[in-house]
């Protein structure tokens, strides 16, 4: 049985019945998830990696690519995370665009993925064909990573990253900051290294 007061908040409550104008309409909400699996190439050291958040924003496969739902996690030493999203069906087909604070973004293959698993999984270590465009680093012997030096989140890894990088390295600069690009709580000539490498290989986004 339900009850209501008129004004909000007043003292008196009126049994909410059937002959009133309106009916409540009530069904359970459910989440649907994917276990995600996803390396980031700064924060993985060939074995194990550093544990951070991802964003992962999930999209329709038809232009112009709509986001439906977007969820955060902790990817942990192993590089799993656990998304949780609310507005998606198990029947439709998506693109997972996940996204790091200083790595670069990265879509799922064109292959279709639902999230119709309990959970769905989705595994970017195991090929770069994972990836859109295969846009993925090999870290170690058939691993795959985002790649890392994006510290403006632009999509693309250039001088305006390496600039970055230098100049927070050159002041010592240490804490939870974009320009540690592995995460070690340090900004140094490592993370100075890997965006170096990946601005002279040009690498940018790839998106559908």
């Amino acid at each position: 049985e339900f009850y209501y007061t008129t004004p909000a908040g007043a003292g008196n409550w009126t049994e909410f019945a059937w002959i009133s104008p309106y009916r409540f309409d009530i069904a359970p909400r459910t989440y649907l998830q994917l276990n995600l699996k996803a390396y980031l190439q700064g924060f993985y050291n060939g074995t194990k990696m550093i544990s951070d958040t991802v964003k992962v924003f999930v999209r329709s496969r038809t232009s112009p690519y709509n986001i439906q739902d977007s969820a955060a996690a902790i990817l942990d030493t192993n590089g799993n995370g656990l998304f949780s999203f609310i507005n998606v069906n198990s029947d439709s087909c998506y693109y997972y665009d996940v996204r790091h604070r200083n790595h670069l973004r990265t879509f799922s293959s064109s292959s279709c993925q639902k999230l119709n698993g309990i959970p769905a999984s989705y595994d970017f270590t195991i090929s770069s064909s994972k990836a859109f465009g295969n846009n993925m680093i090999e870290v170690s012997a058939g691993k795959f990573a985002f790649y890392g030096g994006d510290v403006n989140q632009d999509g693309i890894i250039d001088a305006t990253d390496v600039s970055a990088v230098d100049n927070a390295a050159f002041i010592s600069v240490s804490g939870y900051v974009r320009t540690d690009v592995t995460g070690d709580g340090f900004v140094d000539g490592s993370d100075l290294s890997i965006t170096e490498n990946n601005t002279l290989a040009g690498i940018i986004a790839i998106t559908p």
